[in-house]
């Protein structure tokens, strides 16, 4: 157990970057670890709610969603925050995924886009348009959600939501042949 300095061991989210791991706590924040998760410091310092569901980073921006629709951002690795967008109608930010200036957030509303790394953002049409997305997955050239409930799983190409910079992947056949 890595939990040296740790307040809260309640965490939803976490991206590594090299040896520094950021963690987001429900309720105290976030923590980083300089040194693979021996020890951890508090990184607060703007944030306005401790709720954090969702970490990622896009371009210099680090981002951190939270609850009641508010997300975070900071260019100095987490030591100051700043709030970047209170576009997401007070929804929980479950999930942030990022392709180039990209940036997919998956909220207990539904699921939202930012083509300029979270200046702006737009509610995507159905039918992720009002369900609760709580896992999302880039892979190649489409963008997998994850719902509750009877809901369940959704696949998207990256192209439908005019995401062209992505390489289409090109299936290669080969043949075989079994001799006796």
């Amino acid at each position: 157990s890595k939990n040296n300095n740790l307040q809260n061991l309640d965490i939803r989210a976490m991206l590594i970057e090299g040896d520094t791991i950021y963690a987001g706590s429900y309720g105290f924040g976030i923590f980083i670890s300089t040194n693979y998760g021996e020890s951890w410091e508090t990184s607060n310092n703007g944030l306005t709610l401790m709720h954090i569901l969702s970490l990622a980073r896009c371009g210099e921006r680090l981002l951190a969603g939270s609850w009641r629709g508010v997300m975070f951002y900071s260019i100095d690795n987490g030591k100051n925050w700043e709030i970047l967008s209170l576009d997401f109608n007070n929804a929980d930010i479950n999930h942030i995924e990022v392709i180039g200036s990209n940036i997919f957030a998956g909220t207990s509303l539904g699921l939202y886009l930012s083509k300029d790394c979270g200046d702006t953002w737009t509610k995507v049409n159905p039918p992720l348009d009002s369900k609760s997305i709580y896992s999302l997955l880039l892979n190649g050239e489409y963008i997998y959600a994850g719902s509750s409930g009877k809901v369940g799983f959704f696949r998207a190409k990256l192209s439908d939501f005019g995401i062209s910079d992505v390489q289409e992947q090109v299936v290669q056949s080969y043949k075989i042949s079994i001799f006796p």
